[in-house]
């Protein structure tokens, strides 16, 4: 058993779905008065009584899952008449048409007439329009005045780094730091003993060298996230300590995380970068549209694997999730302007309750016991095995996957697409070299040194040596 039964209470819900309670309540009375007009004014006969059936399971619909505060299932509901009304009134927009017709299989038994047609049609084009406005709103106060938190965190478990891997690490934080205009604190956090008998100086001129166990005794105090990064470390399985580790660091620190793969390149010389205090930014690259489940809720039983979503229609059956990404998000580069963000607050929480899953919990262990048979320390399969079970950090970082915390970064675009936006997102840019670029803050990725693509042999710390 890799962990302990630990059962300390979960972080506090601050940003709740309090508002979404709101829309739905106000959605099932306006449901409620087309099941009235539907009464009142269609002739009676078995197709009116028919439609009336379906409207008032449709109204059940919602209202269970509202009740039961499954904010996902209600509002996946909610789409399926959305897309419904729109392709039977010829009004549906060409650029949804695509996401659409991955719901249109679960609505196409529906017979209504054109006038509740059209009601339906109405109210659910108020919920969205409401829905969007407040979505769409900023989580974080602006406070563009104040300048952001001024750290940039590295973090190394294992074996003592090379030095030539440090300097080339101390001078790509200095050119950051140029870039920023302002003097910047260089932390690095690590378990290695080597590195930490030179924590009364600044290592190589540039980093203050700090224990990771700050970190986990910060995050015992309010959830269970240090006893997990502890449980990876002490089984050697660094990437996943890391995964945890900088979310912690930028919890309570705030600052820019980097990996240790990302350096600086004279070829991309970067420009001023002036953060704010309301600024939170995570890495992101293109990708073809990808399927993504959408959840409203911290809970990672929400999402049932990482390309699709179960929900109720007439039936009980898993689909394929309509809504689109044209991003792949990851944290191995991210930053947050200050200390306590809502953002890393939701994300600390999801982690926190997906390593508290029994379901991970027995996936986790069958890896242990398939990683340690074959002398592999994190090959890409154990991610795969435990990205059905587990919504982050696992699928926050790997694949992508829209949880609820990242409901304070991304936009709703239409009730089928959600995008992030640009000043919410260190965008990766491509070049002639077939290299991942950051030219805002003038870093290119080393590649072949991730876990999964480095012989298991030389696999020693949280990095290829």
């Amino acid at each position: 058993m890799p962990f302990g039964s630990f059962k300390k209470t979960l972080l506090p819900v601050d940003q709740d779905n309090a508002w979404l309670d709101g829309l739905l309540a106000e959605y099932c009375v306006r449901l409620s008065n087309v099941i009235s007009f539907s009464n009142d004014q269609l002739p009676r006969s078995e197709e009116s009584a028919e439609a009336i059936r379906t409207l008032l399971n449709l109204k059940r619909l919602v209202l269970s899952s509202h009740r039961a505060r499954n904010y996902t299932q209600a509002y996946q509901i909610i789409c399926q008449i959305y897309v419904y009304c729109k392709n039977i009134g010829a009004s549906f927009p060409a650029a949804e048409k695509r996401s659409a017709r991955r719901l249109l299989s679960q609505c196409e038994d529906l017979k209504l007439p054109l006038r509740v047609i059209r009601k339906l049609d109405s109210i659910t084009d108020v919920f969205f329009q409401k829905f969007k406005s407040k979505f769409n709103k900023p989580t974080v106060p602006s406070t563009s005045a104040l300048p952001g938190v001024a750290i940039i965190h590295r973090i190394w478990l294992g074996s003592y780094p090379s030095e030539e891997r440090m300097v080339r690490v101390a001078a790509s934080n200095k050119n950051i730091e140029r870039r920023w205009g302002k003097k910047v604190r260089h932390i690095l956090w690590t378990d290695n003993k080597g590195l930490l008998a030179q924590s009364d100086k600044l290592l190589l001129g540039v980093f203050e060298i700090h224990n990771v166990e700050k970190l986990m005794n910060a995050a015992n105090s309010m959830s269970n996230l240090g006893y997990f990064a502890k449980s990876f470390l002490a089984w050697k399985q660094y990437s996943y300590s890391c995964d945890v580790l900088r979310m912690i660091a930028l919890y309570f620190f705030g600052g820019l995380y980097l990996d240790f793969t990302w350096v600086s390149c004279f070829l991309f010389q970067g420009r001023p970068f002036n953060p704010s205090q309301s600024d939170v930014k995570i890495y992101s690259e293109p990708i073809k549209n990808q399927t993504v489940p959408l959840a409203f809720s911290c809970d990672s039983r929400s999402i049932t694997n990482a390309l699709t979503t179960s929900f109720k229609y007439k039936n009980q059956i898993s689909r394929y999730s309509p809504w689109v990404s044209n991003q792949m998000v990851d944290t191995n580069v991210a930053y947050s302007g200050s200390a306590i963000s809502p953002y890393f607050h939701d994300l600390i929480m999801q982690i926190n309750d997906g390593f508290l899953s029994n379901a991970f919990r027995k996936s986790y262990q069958d890896v242990l016991k398939l990683t340690h048979k074959n002398k592999g320390l994190h090959g890409s399969f154990m991610y795969e095995d435990i990205a059905s079970n587990l919504t982050p950090p696992i699928i926050v970082i790997v694949a992508g996957i829209y949880p609820a915390s990242m409901k304070h970064l991304y936009n709703m675009v239409s009730p089928l697409e959600f995008a992030l936006p640009s000043h919410h997102s260190f965008a990766v840019s491509g070049s002639l070299l077939h290299l991942y670029v950051i030219e805002a803050l003038g870093l290119v990725k080393l590649k072949g040194l991730s876990w999964a693509k480095v012989n298991a042999k030389l696999q020693g710390s949280i990095e290829a040596p």
